[in-house]
């Protein structure tokens, strides 16, 4: 799926829209998702950010357990074990960074422009560090397992899958801002 950030004057769905049952499964031209899609991950994220810096430590474990290879690209905690990492102020930290971007994301999954650079300039500031789609694409299985494993039957199969779905695009959007030129 390509993904294009569209300004306002080049997109006739930014007009003002009235939510009917029959739109509710047209899928939105930049992201994909409809609004029963957008409204499962937000109500998803919701219950992950009640406890954020937790759930974030715990997902950044689930991904390090996954790929031990990447806690390499993290300076502040890469030589401190599995079993320490918790503990980890510099790690707490991080997650608790990461959760508040992927919040403000979640939240501007109607304002597409804004999300549209938003994740431009997490390409970017990641490209710096060599972290390529691969990355962005192992991170995004973790996250949907962590998901799954965490919030149980608070999560359903179109929840995960809506998940999958937005991930897909956001990595698209990311992998872009990693070459842009306008940062």
């Amino acid at each position: 799926m390509k993904s294009e950030v569209l300004s306002r004057r080049q997109s006739p769905s930014y007009k003002s829209q009235v939510i009917t049952a029959n739109n509710m499964e047209e899928p939105c031209h930049v992201t994909g998702l409809t609004l029963t899609e957008k409204s499962a991950i937000k109500k998803s994220w919701e219950i992950v950010m009640e406890n954020k810096a937790q759930h974030g430590v715990a997902l950044f474990k689930a991904f390090f357990m996954a790929h031990p290879e990447y806690q390499q690209y993290f300076k502040a905690f890469n030589k401190v074990s599995l079993e320490d990492l918790e503990k980890s102020p510099f790690l707490k930290a991080h997650a608790t960074s990461v959760m508040s971007a992927i919040n403000e994301v979640v939240c501007n999954l109607d304002e597409v422009e804004i999300l549209g650079i938003l994740l431009e300039k997490i390409g970017f500031s990641h490209a710096r560090r060599e972290i390529r789609r691969i990355h962005f694409e192992n991170l995004a299985k973790v996250v949907v397992a962590y998901l799954i494993q965490a919030l149980g039957s608070h999560l359903t199969e179109e929840g995960a899958d809506a998940w999958r779905k937005a991930l897909c695009v956001m990595i698209d959007i990311i992998e872009k801002g990693s070459t842009s030129e306008r940062w």
